[in-house]
């Protein structure tokens, strides 16, 4: 039986999941830079604000069994046998933020074409390494992690543009015996 303070910290795996996509967009060339604004959020992933540029890493919640995307439902069937061995998982949901063009052009009122088209570029370039960092903090996260933990990234979705913001986020699912 584990005992608090003996099990994986979700704690300990969002700052590996945050400093993996810091070291992922330090080590591109040529340099893509992160938003200023990077932290642990507390509360519900869709609650946060998207009202100004920002990297953000929070937990979407913990469950009992295999995280979803691993193939089994997140909760146990009613009538199953729960115990304190049975496996829990927990989703993160890591978010990035950017300002999306909109500033009219004098004669029309509209956002440049040639600002937004940029913009567009700098997020599909976002997404591929967004995606790809995800890779990296799942390897980061497993590293330590007993042989039948998961750990999986999601797909990266788009959001927005509203309020002058766009943005993307996606899910890392790690599958464990023991969270705390």
């Amino acid at each position: 039986m584990t005992t608090a303070g003996k099990a994986l910290t979700i704690r300990t795996m969002a700052e590996t999941i945050l400093a993996a996509v810091q070291d992922h967009y330090a080590a591109t060339s040529p340099a893509v830079s992160l938003p200023e604004r990077q932290y642990i959020a507390p509360g519900s992933p869709d609650q946060i604000a998207w009202d100004c540029e920002q990297l953000v890493v929070s937990v979407t919640g913990i469950g009992w069994g295999q995280a979803p995307s691993a193939g089994q439902s997140p909760s146990p069937k009613i009538g199953a046998q729960v115990s304190a061995t049975a496996i829990r998982h927990v989703i993160y949901d890591v978010a990035l933020v950017r300002c999306t063009p909109t500033e009219g052009d004098p004669d029309t009122g509209l956002p440049n074409a040639a600002d937004i088209h940029a913009a567009g570029l700098a997020y599909m370039t976002d997404m591929g390494l967004l995606s790809q960092a995800l890779v990296v903090a799942c390897a980061a996260v497993r590293t330590g992690l007993d042989r039948s933990a998961l750990v999986e990234p999601g797909a990266v979705n788009p959001a927005g543009p509203s309020g002058g913001f766009h943005g993307m986020s996606a899910q890392i699912m790690v599958t464990a015996g023991a969270l705390a």
